[in-house]
């Protein structure tokens, strides 16, 4: 349960995920679903079942990194692939005494026909059936080949090219792709958009998931990967303030000249120590209440 947001424009991509972790019997706002330093020229965000998807990532150690992008996002996907068989692999052993290949080939010395037949649905229709958990992942990867930014989406089948500016995958997808439908149809030239606004709108994508969708929610992450640049993180008190500009810009609430400032200064780097006293009109330390209700930790 989550929303991963992702744009380019000529020179710039931009993530966005929410913090909503969701288990068995729990839901907290801190996940973390970015990953900046992991695949090599290749940045991404991760959504689905946590266990598979960590293990995944983990074993990528495991192969030769390939040289370019398009290799890097093949290799997550095949990682991905393994992960599932060595983890199916592992259930049936522990579990029944068997294997793939015994339920396959219809090893009825292993298995009763009943459950054997149920086991071979299991594995070949991976979205279905107690292993569906172990499939339902998505990944979205961005990153450059040459000077030509791309966005892929990655799953166990495979790496697919986004052939759009912007995509969006997990269970708040609708309603992110909704915004930002409405939002690049309004755009004549997607690739000379500003990254500020670019990145403002996946935010607001998010924020709309957030409003109608219960499997997502907490602050935004933001990851900016610009060419010749090595990817950051917007993240924590400065991501908190970046969604709160933007909510108090849609209502006017803040003049346009001071949010847009703003909003360009955090995504350069400014802290927001710096920032919110112009936002709010208010020193820090005579507002330390309605920081710590909101969230901000100082």
């Amino acid at each position: 349960m989550t929303v991963i947001n992702a744009a380019k424009n000529k020179n710039t991509i931009g993530l966005v995920a929410d913090k909503m972790g969701s288990y068995v019997t729990r839901e907290r706002l801190t996940e973390s679903k970015l990953y900046l330093n992991t695949l090599g020229d290749a940045i991404f965000g991760i959504t689905g079942s946590i266990d598979p998807i960590h293990e995944a990532i983990e074993n990528l150690e495991l192969y030769t990194k390939g040289e370019d992008l398009t290799s890097q996002v093949n290799l997550l996907s095949r990682s991905m692939k393994e992960t599932r068989k060595s983890s199916i692999e592992n259930i049936l052993d522990a579990k029944y005494g068997g294997s793939i290949h015994d339920v396959v080939s219809g090893n009825r010395e292993k298995f009763d026909e009943v459950l054997l037949q149920k086991l071979q649905k299991d594995i070949m229709q991976p979205d279905t059936g107690d292993f569906a958990y172990l499939t339902n992942n998505q990944i979205l990867a961005g990153g450059f080949e040459g000077k030509t930014p791309k966005l892929y989406r990655v799953t166990h089948e495979g790496a697919d090219s986004v052939k759009s500016n912007y995509e969006s995958v997990g269970s708040g997808r609708d309603m992110s792709l909704s915004h930002l439908d409405e939002f690049y149809a309004s755009i004549n030239d997607p690739d000379n958009l500003s990254t500020r606004d670019m990145v403002e709108n996946l935010v607001k994508a998010k924020i709309k998931s957030s409003n109608q969708n219960k499997g997502v929610g907490g602050n935004s992450d933001i990851a900016i990967y610009k060419k010749g640049e090595q990817p950051r993180t917007i993240a924590g008190n400065e991501s908190r303030l970046f969604e709160e500009i933007i909510k108090l810009k849609s209502q006017n609430l803040v003049k346009q000249r001071i949010a847009n400032k703003s909003l360009d200064q955090l995504l350069a780097g400014e802290k927001f120590e710096s920032l919110y006293p112009q936002i709010f009109d208010i020193a820090l330390k005579d507002d330390k209440k309605n920081l710590y209700l909101k969230g901000y930790n100082f």
